[in-house]
C-alpha cells in the first residue's frame, strides 16, 4: 500500500501545473529581442550596441544614454491602466507578458510593467540596474520631519509589509541613477540620488532628501500662474518615497501589484488614464477628456512663459476615443479591441454618471 501511495503521489506531481517564475527568474535571454525593444522606442541601430533616435545616441552602459532612453520611452510607450481599470485582465509579474504587451502589441502599461521591463532592457544593454521599492505621493508638501540627510518618516511610510506594500518600483542604475518611466509625470531624465543639489529635466526641478529612505521632491519652473503646465510654480511637493536598502526579490512587489489591481482607493481603479510625453507636448487622457500641454523648449521660454495654454478635448463616443488612442497614443485599436473595450465602456459610464 505504501508503494502504491508513492506512485500515486508521483503521478499527481507529474501533472501538477508549475507556475511561471516571477519576473527576473522568468526571463529567457534567448526569447526576447533587445533590438525589437529599441525599435519600439524609435531607435535605429548604427552598430553593435549603438542606437540613434534623432540627435540622441545610446551606447551600451554609457550614463549619457540613460536620458535618451527615458525620453524615448515616455514618447513611445504610454503610461496607461486599461487592463487594471477595465478589469478585463489580471496583470502578472512576468517580463515575458510585459514584453509581449508593450513591445509586440504596441501597448503601454503602468509602473510594475514598464519600469520592470525597462530594468530588464538596461541590464541587457550592460547597465548595473536593480529595482528599488517605492511609494507615490501626489501633491504633498515637503515633510518638515524629514531633516536633510536623515530618515525621519512616519512608521507607516517607512515600513514595507503585507499591510503596507510598495506600490511603485523603479530601476536604479549603478546605485545612483533613478530611472522612472512608470509614473504619469516622471522626471524626463535620470535623477542622481546621491546629489543633494537641485536637478532639472527641462520642465521641472527635482531634489532628493533623506538617507537610505529617500523622498524625491519636485517644483515647477517658470513664472507663477501663467501656463497651465504648472499647478504650483516654485513650490516644492513630494513625489516619490523610495528605499535604497538592497535589491528586493520579486515576491516583494507582488502584494503591491495585487493592491493596485483590487483596491478601489487606488487611483488606477478610479478612472481611466493614458499619458504620453513627446519631445514637445504632454498628452493626458483621463476618462473621456484629453488634455494637451506644450513643453518648454529652452530657458528663455521658461523665463518669458510664452507658451500657449493647455488645450482640452472631450470625447463624445467610443469611436471618437478609439481614434485618439490610435492617432495620439499609437494603439493598434483593431487588434486590441478586446483588451480596450471594457476600459472605454467604463470611462463613458463614469462620465455619464457624473453628468
Amino acid at each position: 500500500h505504501i508503494l502504491l501511495l508513492v506512485r500515486i503521489v508521483a503521478m499527481a506531481n507529474s501533472f501538477a501545473v508549475v507556475p511561471e517564475k516571477p519576473l527576473w527568474q522568468s526571463v529567457d535571454a534567448a526569447s526576447m529581442d533587445v533590438g525589437a525593444y529599441m525599435r519600439r522606442l524609435g531607435f535605429v541601430e548604427e552598430g553593435p550596441r549603438r542606437w540613434r533616435r534623432g540627435d540622441d545616441l545610446v551606447e551600451a552602459a554609457q550614463v549619457s544614454s540613460l536620458r535618451a532612453i527615458i525620453r524615448a520611452h515616455l514618447d513611445a510607450i504610454p503610461f496607461e491602466n486599461f487592463d487594471t481599470y477595465g478589469g478585463g485582465r489580471v496583470i502578472e509579474l512576468s517580463v515575458r507578458e510585459a514584453f509581449e504587451k508593450i513591445v509586440v502589441r504596441h501597448r503601454g502599461g503602468f509602473c510594475f510593467e514598464v519600469n520592470l521591463l525597462l530594468g530588464w532592457l538596461l541590464r541587457r544593454l550592460g547597465f548595473d540596474a536593480r529595482y528599488v521599492p517605492a511609494r507615490v505621493f501626489r501633491g504633498l508638501a515637503p515633510d518638515p520631519r524629514l531633516a536633510e540627510g536623515d530618515d525621519i518618516l512616519a512608521p507607516q511610510e517607512a515600513v514595507w509589509d503585507g499591510e503596507n506594500p510598495p506600490t511603485h518600483v523603479a530601476p536604479l542604475v549603478d546605485g545612483r541613477w533613478l530611472c522612472d518611466v512608470g509614473f504619469g509625470e516622471p522626471p524626463r531624465a535620470p535623477i542622481d540620488v546621491t546629489d543633494r543639489a537641485t536637478q532639472s529635466d527641462g520642465q521641472h526641478d527635482f531634489r532628493v532628501r533623506g538617507a537610505t529612505l529617500k523622498v524625491l521632491e519636485r517644483r515647477s519652473r517658470g513664472a507663477p500662474g501663467l501656463n497651465a503646465l504648472k499647478s504650483a510654480p516654485g513650490v516644492w511637493e513630494q513625489r516619490i518615497l523610495f528605499d535604497l536598502d538592497g535589491d528586493r526579490p520579486p515576491e516583494a512587489f507582488e502584494p503591491g501589484l495585487r493592491r493596485v489591481q483590487t483596491d478601489d482607493s487606488v487611483i488606477f481603479r478610479q478612472f481611466l488614464m493614458c499619458v504620453r510625453q513627446s519631445d514637445a507636448d504632454k498628452f493626458v487622457l483621463t476618462g473621456t477628456r484629453l488634455r494637451v500641454t506644450p513643453f518648454y523648449q529652452n530657458d528663455q521660454q521658461i523665463a518669458d512663459d510664452v507658451l500657449p495654454r493647455r488645450t482640452e478635448r472631450l470625447h463624445h463616443s467610443p469611436d471618437d476615443l478609439y481614434l485618439t488612442l490610435r492617432d495620439v497614443f499609437g494603439f493598434d485599436v483593431d487588434a486590441e479591441a478586446d483588451h480596450l473595450r471594457l476600459g472605454v465602456a467604463s470611462a463613458f459610464d463614469t462620465a455619464a454618471a457624473a453628468a
